[in-house]
């Protein structure tokens, strides 16, 4: 058998970009409520825990907080791809792309952190949402990575404060990761491999 992979290394700076979207914890709370009742049902053997990368598909309590995701992507990062005559008009709603999308619910418990990695050269753009960080002010941590006789190896951290309702998206083969948590944080995160208008 054979097998391939494919890298990909970025020695130019490259723009995280990051932002409010305007959702309350009223309307944050009942998707997270939804999503540990989830987990009750699925009853993980360990403590740590996040759903498959398909929640998008199934659970339409998350389409009006993606919509708003995905859109403030194309106004963002990258324009949605397709003729120029359309491009170049605003869209308002989803309803006119197709998304070629990942997303996943996760929970870290105090204690929990997420190791450091990135998201390979598949998807164009990954992103966090934060629904709730509680106390905890542990930062998403972007790894500064060089090259140097056929290794790449960290050289440096950028630690990025987040907050509740707070949108963090980044090319997907940056690294990052977040050390252990203080108190029990949730977010949404996912992949944006391609954005595209519908044919007409």
């Amino acid at each position: 058998m054979k097998l391939s992979c494919s890298t990909l290394y970025i020695s130019h700076p490259i723009a995280i970009r990051h932002g409010q979207l305007g959702f309350t914890k009223q309307f944050t709370k009942p998707i997270i409520d939804y999503f540990l009742k989830l987990k009750e049902e699925d009853q993980p053997t360990s403590e740590s825990w996040k759903t498959n990368h398909e929640i998008h598909l199934d659970h339409d309590i998350i389409s009006p907080l993606l919509d708003k995701i995905h859109l403030w992507y194309c106004h963002n990062i990258v324009r949605p791809r397709g003729p120029k005559f359309i491009t170049e008009q605003v869209w308002h709603e989803t309803s006119q792309l197709n998304i070629d999308a990942e997303v996943w619910f996760q929970e870290s418990l105090p204690g929990q952190g997420c190791p450091q990695h990135e998201h390979g050269t598949l998807s164009r753009y990954s992103w966090v949402y934060y629904l709730d960080v509680g106390e905890s002010n542990n930062p998403l941590t972007f790894v500064e990575m060089q090259e140097s006789k056929n290794e790449i190896f960290p050289v440096d951290e950028v630690n990025l404060p987040v907050y509740n309702d707070m949108v963090v998206m980044f090319p997907s083969t940056i690294h990052h990761k977040v050390y252990p948590v203080n108190t029990t944080r949730y977010v949404l995160a996912g992949n944006i491999n391609d954005i595209t208008y519908r044919e007409n």
